[in-house]
């Protein structure tokens, strides 16, 4: 064994030694749990039989027990000029089990989705527009509809 490698065991044997706690110290204190919090941003495409376009969202949670908590998610998507979507949920988790690597759970909560589109610039999804007639006929005037 050559002086070189000699030193390299010594310093890895050292380093191994001393990372380990010795028998007389106390281990790490438990920790109380406290509230665990989630933040997340997303993005990515969505798609109708007529349209595709952006979609970006974030969603945020908060475990108020280690096995219950809520999920608060939103999210809009570009439906092209003057036309939009916006969706949005509030859920709440719960484990059926002890925490592990896999843990089933529960999930159920309220939600909503708005969209808005002007069929003066636009055609009208075709969702929608198997649902009205006449979609210029419904339409409600508002603030900028000088017309009547």
């Amino acid at each position: 064994m050559t002086s070189h490698t000699r030193a390299e065991a010594i310093v890895a044997v050292w380093i191994a030694l001393a990372a380990m706690p010795a028998f007389a110290q106390r281990g790490p204190a438990e920790h109380a749990w406290g509230y665990g919090t989630s933040f997340s941003v997303f993005g990515g495409v969505a798609s109708d039989s007529s349209h595709t376009g952006l979609a970006g969202g974030g969603s945020i949670g908060w475990e108020l027990v280690p096995w219950f908590g809520l999920e608060g998610t939103a999210m809009w998507l570009d439906r092209g000029a003057r036309d939009g979507a916006f969706a949005a949920d509030v859920t709440a988790v719960a484990s059926l089990t002890k925490p592990g690597p896999v843990v089933p759970f529960i999930a159920g909560g309220v939600g909503l989705y708005h969209t808005s589109f002007d069929p003066q610039l636009s055609e009208m999804p075709g969702f929608y527009r198997r649902r009205f007639a006449d979609a210029r006929r419904h339409r409600i005037p508002d603030a900028r509809d000088v017309s009547h």
